[in-house]
């Protein structure tokens, strides 16, 4: 999934990717690991959302805007 703020890909191993495009628009660096873990499970369940839509309910879906704020926590 794609907005314009960030990259998400969820593989069917269970590897997720997350780039924060405006921090790095070559997609170099994945935060999936330091990202928060709700902000992690709202894109899951979004991209979720969007593999099983049909008709104008994809559209719906894709305009919803991303209610969590985002917060990169430190790799420790």
């Amino acid at each position: 999934m794609r907005t314009a703020e960030w990259t998400y890909v969820e593989y069917a191993t269970g590897e997720r990717e997350l780039y924060d495009l405006a921090a790095d628009p070559h997609q170099m660096a994945n935060s999936a690991a330091t990202a928060d873990p709700a902000f992690l499970a709202m894109l899951s369940k979004r991209t979720a959302e969007l593999a099983n839509c049909a008709g104008h309910t994809c559209r719906e879906i894709e305009d919803a805007p991303l209610a969590l704020a985002v917060k990169l926590t430190e790799v420790k």
